[in-house]
């Protein structure tokens, strides 16, 4: 009897210990916005050593993650030292002066090429740049354009970094001055200084989630001939508004909550016309 007492308190002590080793030590999964909460359950993250593949399971495998090491070495090495140039060379020079709205040019327009940064903070996070391409009309002050292309790095909770792409285009168009002084044009004079306003709305996607983005762009032309141009719009300044659906929005599917903080600058330069 003893003995066999003796026999079921040992067997529960090793199945203790069993269960123990299989819960104990894991990793992988838990990874934080917008890497994805339930990665590590998706992806094996070991490398079976047949075909010399090392599957990255701390991103959600739906975040459109740019796995080509060519890309990302173009990203680090040509787009983002591009992006900064730019920047540098929309605020190059004092603001592109007119003495009256009468001295502004009628006819031809402006051709400009740049770069948007787009921070967002709210049930989902992005601090992405697309490309930006769009002309200034100067026969009726209109601005026609589009910025895609956007990309980010996003960082799990294991601090691996990741290149993602954004699906999806912004689109910008007039702007109107809130004063009316004049009228709906984009292309303003705002005390002899040559002023921009530009409409921007569109929606982008990382895979996990979607950005509703609506917004009004503010800035100035700069240098003697409008060389270069920046432009910005914020929540604080109520006029960049980001709507955030998709992972890690509570409600059912198709539930969007305001960003609580999103900031978009445009940054561009001239771009001469072909001889």
């Amino acid at each position: 009897m003893v003995s066999r007492k003796l026999v079921l308190f040992l067997a529960v002590i090793l199945s203790f210990l069993n269960l123990a080793a299989c819960t104990g030590g894991g990793s992988g999964g838990g990874s934080s916005d917008p890497v994805g909460e339930d990665a590590g359950d998706d992806v094996d993250d070991t490398d079976d050593g047949e075909d010399g593949t090392d599957d990255r399971a701390t991103y959600n495998p739906l975040l459109n993650v740019v796995e080509d090491e060519a890309e990302n070495a173009r990203y680090l090495s040509i787009f983002l030292p591009d992006v900064a140039r730019i920047d540098g060379v929309s605020k190059t020079g004092d603001p592109t002066l007119f003495d009256a709205v009468d001295n502004m040019p009628t006819s031809g327009s402006l051709n400009y090429e740049g770069y948007m940064n787009l921070i967002v903070a709210g049930a989902a996070s992005a601090n992405i740049d697309g490309v930006a391409v769009f002309t200034v009309d100067l026969s009726d002050k209109s601005v026609t354009g589009t910025i895609d292309g956007f990309r980010g790095m996003v960082t799990d909770a294991d601090t691996n970094n990741y290149l993602v792409s954004y699906n999806g285009v912004l689109t910008l168009t007039d702007g109107v001055e809130e004063a009316g002084q004049f009228g709906s044009h984009s292309v303003i004079n705002a005390g002899g200084q040559a002023g921009i306003l530009m409409n921007v709305a569109g929606t982008l996607d990382n895979g996990l989630n979607a950005f509703d983005v609506d917004g009004v762009f503010e800035g100035n032309l700069n240098g003697p001939g409008g060389e270069g141009l920046q432009a910005k719009g914020a929540t604080s300044l109520g006029r960049m508004d980001v709507m955030i659906s998709g992972n890690g929005v509570p409600g059912p599917t198709g539930t969007k909550l305001p960003a609580l903080i999103a900031q978009g600058t445009l940054g561009a330069e001239l771009v001469p016309p072909a001889p």
